[in-house]
């Protein structure tokens, strides 16, 4: 055990402290998309389609993961990716990046040879990966909280009704049954998070396996096709609260969806470590 406390400090000293210029840049992304949406607030202010900007943190959050609504090709409609969406996932994908195999082919090579815990190693792995993933969401938060403050905005997580319908477009109701706020708001503060860790040990583990380029890539493919197809199984769904259950008749049930990701989440930490044990890493390229 001690071995893999070690191991665990070495990861979050070498894959977290020393590229925590990553986390600057979470942190400027988040602001711009709060400003975003702080802008989007301004307009719909001057167009009377709202009649203050008593918004709230929760409200701003909302905005980040409202995503696009179930595309139909049938009526016409024109595709677009959702721009948040996009930017938050694919810049996190970025961050789990080649991580691993750099680890793999510099110092954690010497530490597996002198050590001999395979085990100890890629569990390790997996914990930097979910520290990393809190960490992306912490500064991201973290840069809405800092706009919210200086805008005048309520730090609170609570949901406005106007707000969320005219600015993020969740409707009132689905089928005559009133949006339960309550239920959103939870959802938007912890689904995409827990989504987020199902994914990135996903691509973890395909970095590993295959390539770091190779993950990057299916990642994105993944991303992409979850914006056109609303089907609990493309995780990116579960990013999009404009395709959940709660907000959309035909949208992606939420409990569904972390069943979903913990178990994307367990059985790419078991591929892995079987794969690992396996592995020949002297001729690891």
């Amino acid at each position: 055990m001690k071995l893999f406390i070690q191991e665990v400090q070495m990861d979050i000293k070498q894959g977290i402290l020393y590229k925590y210029q990553r986390y600057v840049i979470a942190i400027l992304l988040g602001c711009v998309l709060a400003m975003f949406y702080v802008t989007t607030c301004f307009h719909a202010l001057d167009r009377g389609k709202i009649s203050s900007m008593n918004f709230t943190l929760g409200d701003m959050l909302l905005y980040f993961f409202r995503g696009k609504e179930i595309y139909n090709p049938i009526n016409g409609a024109e595709f677009m990716i959702p721009t948040e969406y996009m930017m938050l996932q694919l810049y996190l994908s970025y961050m789990i990046g080649d991580y691993i195999l750099k680890d793999l082919l510099g110092v954690g090579k010497n530490i597996l040879v002198r050590t001999q815990k395979r085990v100890f190693w890629w569990l390790s792995k997996c914990v930097w990966c979910v520290i990393t993933v809190i960490g992306f969401y912490a500064a991201v938060y973290l840069s809405a909280v800092f706009i919210c403050m200086i805008t005048g905005g309520s730090l609170t997580t609570a949901l406005t009704p106007e707000i969320v319908q005219t600015v993020c477009g969740i409707p009132a109701a689905v089928n005559d049954v009133p949006v339960d706020l309550q239920v959103l708001r939870h959802t938007v503060c912890w689904l995409p998070l827990v989504t987020s860790v199902g994914m990135a040990l996903f691509q973890m583990m395909l970095a590993l396996v295959i390539s770091p380029v190779i993950a990057y890539i299916v990642n994105v493919a993944l991303l992409t096709a979850a914006a056109y197809y609303t089907v609990p199984f493309l995780q990116g769904n579960s990013f999009m609260m404009l395709r959940n259950a709660c907000c959309v008749d035909g949208g992606v049930n939420t409990g569904l969806s972390i069943g979903i990701s913990v178990a994307v989440a367990v059985i790419s930490i078991i591929i892995g470590k079987i794969y690992f044990d396996r592995m020949d890493i002297l001729k690891k390229r």
